[in-house]
């Protein structure tokens, strides 16, 4: 099981998106989707080597487990955006992007916000996202 969480809360379009991972996996990857009245499938990382295991003293350093960035394309939309994190374990074929059936679960899920490349040229209400646990 993979967990993770965004180095920053927010980035932009054409902006660095890093995410920390803690899996015991081979290789990983972001399956990335948009928030809307449903989820919407954005576009996918590249596959990485994994990361360190949760538990070991690398990755647990402070909570610093294994960073992996990678840029956003500079066409996708501003909104509320879910890294759905896959895991493969290098043999056969990898595997399909599968839209997580919850946003609410917490297990390889990581929530990040797209800013606007542009903001307030088109505004509408800001989405807050909550920071206590």
């Amino acid at each position: 099981m993979a967990r993770g969480y965004p180095d920053a809360r927010s980035t932009t379009p054409g902006g660095t998106l890093v995410l920390h991972v803690a899996s015991d996996a081979a290789r990983i990857r972001f399956d990335l989707f948009r928030q809307g009245p449903t989820l919407s499938y954005a576009g996918s990382s590249p596959w990485f080597d994994g990361p360190a295991p949760e538990g070991s003293p690398s990755a647990n350093i402070d909570f610093g487990w294994t960073p992996f960035s990678f840029v956003v394309p500079g066409g996708w939309s501003s909104g509320v955006h879910v890294a759905a994190i896959a895991e493969w374990d290098g043999n056969g074929q990898p595997p399909l992007v599968i839209a997580p059936i919850s946003t609410f679960a917490t297990d390889g899920l990581l929530l990040f916000v797209l800013r606007s490349a542009d903001p307030g040229s088109n505004a509408t209400t800001p989405y807050c996202p909550e920071s206590a646990t």
